[in-house]
């Protein structure tokens, strides 16, 4: 998500403790790191600035699809704010996608949340019929409890609401 936006900033919340496979598999993968830390203990990790070499590797090697269709293409427009609506996704208009793989991500955003919705960030993507075979739709449709698109007054898609069960 880092890499869509130079200034932007991925906050991860940890439970007292940060493990191993955040730090292996997010954190060195970013050039700027901050803690906060709650009574001595950590609670959140904000991450900036995403590190050069480990964007080409992911660019280079083979996307998960969910990813790709989250985030494999770059933004070059600025974001400007504009008024928003949410959609509900409804599950039963949706084809199901399973992905083991992305089970793991999705848990590793479920153990790096502060409740039962995380939102991401989306970029180059429009409200149109398309978006239905989508495989992150098919794949939050049914895997959440809930899922929501934000579109602004532009039909441009710019956030997933995920209310994870």
């Amino acid at each position: 998500m880092g890499c869509q936006d130079e200034n932007s900033v991925t906050s991860l919340f940890v439970d007292t403790r940060i493990d191993n496979q955040v730090i292996e598999e997010i954190i060195m993968h970013f050039d700027n790191t901050k803690i906060v830390l709650e009574n001595e203990l950590p609670s959140e990790i904000m991450l900036n600035k995403p590190n050069q070499e480990s964007l080409s590797l992911i660019r280079s090697s083979h996307i998960n699809p969910i990813i790709k269709n989250l985030y494999g293409t770059i933004s070059t427009s600025q974001y400007e704010w504009k008024p928003q609506k949410s959609y509900k996704i409804i599950p039963e208009f949706i084809e199901k996608y399973e992905d083991m793989e992305f089970d793991k991500v999705l848990d590793c955003l479920k153990n790096t949340s502060k409740g039962p919705i995380i939102s991401l960030a989306l970029y180059n993507w429009t409200l149109k019929d398309y978006l239905k075979d989508a495989f992150a739709i098919r794949y939050f449709a049914h895997k959440c409890k809930n899922a929501y698109l934000w579109v602004d007054d532009s039909n441009n898609v710019t956030t997933i609401q995920l209310e994870l069960h």
